[in-house]
């Protein structure tokens, strides 16, 4: 866990509210830093964390967990959109920052400074994950090229 993480972590106080008592955000934010620190693994999208999200952070529900989990991060683009609501404070599905006031703020706010305090291992994974996407994308193309009689030569295409 690096520094900046740690006193996130350690500073954070929440209160209560209606319908979460602090052991329960706590909860959702340890969930928070260990999905930010690996969300390629659908494991670590746990059913507390997604819960908070849809039903707190200004997210449509997607069906479900597994649902919401295809839609984020199975594609850098949408990863980086999911993202990018906790670095911007503006909602990627509403466009405004409600999701910033009321009964969860707190939580909200520290989930914000989570992703600061790890943001570049999130922006590193999502380097990483649009590299696979794009090396798929050249290959099949390749495959379609080749199909057809043609290959593909930096950056250009001949017979």
């Amino acid at each position: 866990m690096n520094s900046e993480l740690a006193q996130v972590l350690e500073s954070v106080r929440f209160q209560p509210s209606p319908f979460m008592d602090v052991i329960q955000k706590a909860k959702v934010l340890r969930a928070w830093a260990t999905f930010c620190s690996c969300f390629s693994k659908p494991a670590r999208f746990t059913k507390t964390l997604y819960s908070h999200l849809n039903q707190h952070c200004s997210f449509i529900a997607h069906f479900n967990r597994h649902g919401f989990y295809d839609v984020y991060f199975t594609d850098s683009r949408n990863a980086r959109r999911f993202f990018n609501q906790f670095f911007s404070g503006v909602s990627t599905e509403y466009g405004s920052d409600w999701w910033l006031h009321g009964d969860y703020a707190d939580l909200n706010q520290a989930m914000r400074d989570v992703a600061f305090a790890l943001r570049n291992v999130i922006c590193s994974q999502l380097d990483e994950m649009q590299a696979a996407e794009d090396a798929r994308e050249i290959a099949h193309a390749q495959a379609v090229l080749a199909k057809h009689g043609y290959r593909a030569i930096a950056g250009k295409v001949g017979a």
